[in-house]
């Protein structure tokens, strides 16, 4: 089976796409499968510059119009058909190469912070659009599925890295860098398999905000490490970031914009730049958090 695999992210930077083709290399007797996977073909479509800003200050905000909220999940629904498309003509795949697509669509608000209600999860990006345009069966809603049984919605790579590198007698763990940090560790002894996964904290979000303000839209991201590169850590800017709530919080644990937000990097940048920090020791300071 051919599967193709599509997330925006929380740097809302573009839309990623994999085509993997899935296969059951082994079957024992006791049902359990070995399964084997083969990269087809992936890529990145970036936003449009119109799209990321209106998803990103719906964010910031905090807020919207039921107007805005449905205007927005059928934009981001057709920007994720246009980006399958797109990516069908770059690797001169048709949609018979694909079997099923799966879409985890455009995170808007994660809600899990222990004084919410009730713990939730919303996702845009209307799947019924991505179906009718390129006749193809769509799967999505894979964390608001994760919290419905109990889980925190993120961070949804973990089940992947426990499948495909839990091995007898090791001890393994993965760090993802995207918008947020996150962390998976996978043990397996007698052949049983535990593992936990949890977000760190921020790694590109607050870098990229950074970069976006210090260079007025310009760059959207600090590409290679540039900026960071040319500026100086200071400890002190470091030490008070570091004594942020949520890096005392007890693992699993998961976060997003709706903690480290845009508002919450202008501070730190406010905070910087009174401390006489130039931008690149600021830009410097946030990268040398995330690590």
């Amino acid at each position: 089976m051919r599967v193709l695999g599509m997330n925006s992210g929380t740097s809302v930077d573009g839309i990623d796409l994999a085509l993997v083709e899935f296969s059951q290399l082994e079957r024992k007797e006791n049902g359990a499968t070995k399964l084997g996977l083969k990269m087809i073909a992936h890529s990145e479509v970036v936003h449009k510059h119109d799209l990321k800003m209106q998803i990103l200050n719906m964010i910031n905000e905090g807020t919207a119009s039921l107007k805005e909220l449905t205007q927005l999940n059928f934009k981001v629904g057709h920007a994720f058909a246009d980006a399958i498309e797109e990516f069908m003509k770059r690797h001169n795949l048709t949609s018979a190469d694909i079997d099923l697509i799966a879409s985890h669509g455009q995170t808007i608000w994660h809600q899990v912070d222990a004084s919410s209600e009730i713990k939730s999860t919303f996702q845009n990006g209307e799947s019924s659009i991505i179906m009718a345009r390129l006749g193809k069966t769509v799967v999505s809603d894979m964390r608001v599925a994760d919290m419905a049984f109990g889980g925190q919605g993120a961070p949804l790579t973990s089940f992947l890295d426990v499948v495909l590198f839990a091995e007898e007698g090791k001890t393994r763990a993965f760090q993802n860098l995207g918008g947020i940090s996150n962390t998976t560790i996978i043990t397996m002894k007698d052949g049983v398999v535990d593992s936990v996964a949890f977000d760190q904290g921020p790694a590109n979000v607050l870098i990229d905000y950074a970069v976006r303000h210090f260079t007025n839209e310009q760059s959207q991201f600090d590409r290679d490490g540039a900026m960071a590169k040319r500026g100086k850590v200071n400890k002190e800017l470091l030490d008070s970031l570091l004594e942020h709530e949520y890096y005392k919080e007890s693992i699993p644990k998961t976060t997003g914009r709706e903690l480290f937000s845009d508002i919450y990097a202008a501070e730190i940048i406010k905070r910087g730049e009174d401390m006489g920090l130039t931008s690149e020791d600021i830009v410097a300071t946030l990268t040398h958090l995330t690590v």
